[in-house]
């Protein structure tokens, strides 16, 4: 895989790029291999405590090694320093979920679904957006009598 050569290249030039090490843990979990994921995912952590990317794949990487209950502070985290993420919202709503917490887990599927419909909506607005006339503004027909 060329992508994973390129964040292993960068990487070994910059030890403190902690982007490439948290590319390094999506290729890992692209792979099926969350324990390289989650030596990747810790690396770009201690680079950077706030990458919201990391925080999220160091929850995913738990949760496929049966180590979910260490993942909840990671969700968490990411829903904290990016709120308008729906995925976010999805994964620790999934993770409240499975620890009983019912009502967390409904507030952040509400969150999900509130997020997910704005973000249709701005979509669907932008494409229209793109999809009208250039120029000037056309004559409404009935006006123009």
């Amino acid at each position: 895989m060329l992508a994973a050569k390129e964040f292993q290249a960068a990487a070994a030039m910059n030890p403190f790029d902690e982007r490439a090490a948290c590319r390094l843990g999506d290729v890992e979990m692209d792979r099926a291999n969350a324990a390289a994921a989650l030596a990747h995912y810790k690396r770009a952590l201690e680079l950077q405590p706030s990458d919201v990317d990391a925080n999220a794949g160091m929850a995913r990487a738990l949760q496929l090694l049966g180590r979910a209950s260490e993942a909840l502070p990671y969700l968490e985290r990411a829903v904290q320093l990016n709120p308008l993420e729906p995925s976010a919202h999805y994964r620790l709503a999934g993770q409240y979920r499975s620890l009983g917490r019912t009502a967390e887990a409904d507030r952040e599927f509400a969150e999900f679904k509130r997020l997910r419909e704005l973000k249709q909506g701005l979509l669907d607005a932008y494409k229209q957006m793109h999809i009208q006339p250039a120029g000037p503004a056309r004559e409404d027909p009935e006006t123009a009598k």
